[in-house]
């Protein structure tokens, strides 16, 4: 009914496991494999294999694909984003500063790895980052509040929390 709906395959991917579909997983990471550009395709695939008990290994693909298209800024997001979301900070923050190496010095990629960094415990390195990043950089106020708090300098966090009402 609707073969160019790649988010489908996602979709089916996630609902047959549920069904005892053993395949399912081989099944995503061929359709993955056919469609390298896919980037949704491929953060799901990792997910998945995560997911699924993978814990090494299972975004070596995307390292493969980084490696090959360094310039892909969107996977380069999504897959800190994933490693976060999969308890890995230190890592994404090492993918987020890999990646303004590779695509230039831009603030968000700052943001993202001071963020990722203070997740993981890397004060240091997450307080120096922070400083760095220009005030009125979307959702650094947010992202810069949360940090004082895993360290209880509340006040400092207060007035970061009052910058990021007064933001959004």
């Amino acid at each position: 009914v609707a073969p160019g709906a790649v988010e489908l395959i996602i979709e089916e991917g996630e609902a047959r496991p549920a069904r005892g579909d053993r395949n399912a997983l081989d099944d995503l990471a061929g359709d993955a494999g056919i469609r390298p550009d896919w980037t949704s395709g491929q953060i799901a695939l990792a997910r998945m294999r995560w997911e699924q008990g993978q814990t090494e290994g299972f975004a070596d693909h995307i390292e493969a694909l980084l490696a090959a298209e360094p310039a892909r800024d969107s996977l380069w997001r999504d897959y800190a984003r994933l490693l976060s979301a999969c308890k890995r900070p230190d890592e994404a923050a090492d993918v987020a500063a890999r990646a303004r190496k590779v695509l230039g010095d831009d603030p968000k990629w700052l943001l993202e790895e001071a963020t990722a960094a203070g997740k993981s415990g890397q004060v240091q390195r997450a307080d120096a980052l922070f400083a760095a990043l220009p005030e009125g950089l979307p959702n650094r106020a947010i992202n810069e509040a949360v940090h004082p708090i895993r360290l209880g300098d509340y006040g400092h966090a207060l007035s970061r929390t009052a910058a990021s009402l007064a933001e959004d």
